[in-house]
C-alpha cells in the first residue's frame, strides 16, 4: 500500500480497468478479480473495481470519517 489515494484507469488492450490507488490489497486487471469488479452499463470493455478499504462509502457519503 502507498500513501496515494484515488482511482486510476488502466488500458489493458481489449479492456479498461478502473482501480483504486493505494488500496489494502492488489487488484488483478481482469473481470475475475477477487474484488468482484462491475462492468460499466453499456460499456462491455470497462470494468470498475471495488475497493478493499471501503472508500466508496465515504465518497458516496454513506460513511463519515471518525
Amino acid at each position: 500500500m502507498n500513501n496515494e489515494f484515488g482511482w486510476q484507469v488502466h488500458n489493458c488492450g481489449a479492456t479498461i480497468h478502473v482501480v483504486p490507488v493505494g488500496d489494502t490489497h492488489e487488484h488483478d486487471f481482469n473481470s475475475q478479480c477477487r474484488c468482484h469488479p462491475e462492468q460499466e452499463p453499456g460499456m462491455k470493455s470497462i470494468f470498475v473495481h471495488n475497493s478493499y478499504d471501503g472508500r466508496e462509502a465515504f465518497e458516496k457519503g454513506e460513511r463519515k470519517a471518525s
